[in-house]
C-alpha cells in the first residue's frame, strides 16, 4: 500500500518530482499489511549472434552489459564527488535549505541520505571524473556532461542539491537536483539507463527500516522523504 501525504517537520516547496519514498515506521492506525512500490519496468538482456550480450530496456535501447556497467560507475563516482561537495561547499544556501527545513544531519558524515551538491562551475566534475579515467563519451552517455557550443566537454549539472536516483536493481542511474528556490526535478535526461518516470530516490537509504517492516510512504519531494526517515528513526 503506498500513501502518499505531507510528512516532515516542514513541507518542503513540491514541484511535481514523484516516487519519493519515505519509510514509516508502523504505528496504531497504520495498515498491517504494506506492499513495495514498484515504478520501474523491467528491462532484460539477451545473447546477439550467441556471444554479445546486450541490455535491452523497454523502449528500445541498446548496449553492452559492459557499457552499462561502465555508465552506472560513472554515476556511482559522480555521487561521491557530489557528496563531497556538500560537505565541504562555501555556498550558503544548501546549508541553510536543510537547516531550515530541520535537516542539518544531512550534512554530517554519518548520515544515511548521502545528499550532495553539485557545484556552480563549469567543468570540475567533468574534470574530476575524466581524471578518474571515464572518457567524454562515457560521461555524455550518463547524462553527466554535455557539449558547449564551442565544443568543450562541460558539466550538466550546476548549483543543485544532487540526490541518486536509482532503478528497480537499486543502480544509480540518475540525479534528482534541488534548487536553491527549492524546486525539484530530473536532472538527469533520458539516457539509455534513465528514464525519469521509471525511478525512486530512497529506498537504499531505508532498507533496514523497510526489512524492520516499515510501511513505504510514497511523497512528492525528495526532502519529504528524508524528512520520514529521520521520525520513523526517533520513532525506533
Amino acid at each position: 500500500m503506498a500513501t502518499r501525504g505531507r510528512s516532515g517537520p516542514r513541507a518542503s516547496d513540491r514541484s511535481g518530482v514523484k516516487g519519493c519514498v519515505g519509510s514509516e515506521s508502523r504505528t496504531p492506525g497504520i495498515a498491517d499489511q504494506a506492499s513495495a512500490v514498484v515504478v520501474a519496468r523491467r528491462s532484460s538482456s539477451c545473447q546477439l549472434g550467441g556471444s554479445v550480450e546486450v541490455f535491452v530496456d523497454e523502449v528500445g535501447y541498446a548496449l553492452s552489459l559492459d557499457e552499462r556497467r561502465r555508465l552506472l560507475e560513472a554515476n556511482r563516482a559522480a555521487a561521491q564527488f557530489f557528496r563531497r561537495e556538500l560537505l565541504r561547499t562555501r555556498s550558503t544556501w544548501p546549508a541553510s535549505y536543510l537547516d531550515a527545513r530541520g535537516l542539518p544531519h544531512v550534512l554530517t558524515v554519518e548520515s544515511d541520505w548521502k545528499v550532495g551538491y553539485a557545484p556552480d562551475t563549469c567543468s570540475n566534475l567533468t574534470d574530476h571524473l575524466r581524471a578518474q579515467g571515464f572518457d567524454c563519451g562515457t560521461l555524455v552517455k550518463a547524462g553527466l556532461v554535455e557539449w558547449s557550443d564551442q565544443g568543450d566537454a562541460v558539466d550538466r549539472h550546476r548549483d543543485r542539491l544532487m540526490l541518486v536516483a536509482r532503478d528497480h536493481r537499486l543502480s544509480p542511474v540518475g540525479f534528482v537536483g534541488i534548487d536553491e528556490t527549492g524546486r525539484a526535478q530530473a536532472a538527469t535526461p533520458a539516457t539509455a539507463i534513465h528514464r525519469p518516470t521509471n525511478v525512486l530516490v530512497g529506498i537504499e537509504e531505508q532498507l533496514d527500516l523497510l526489512g524492520r517492516g516499515a510501511v513505504p510512504v510514497v511523497v512528492e519531494h525528495p526532502v519529504d522523504a528524508i524528512a520520514v526517515t529521520k521520525l520513523s528513526r526517533e520513532m525506533g
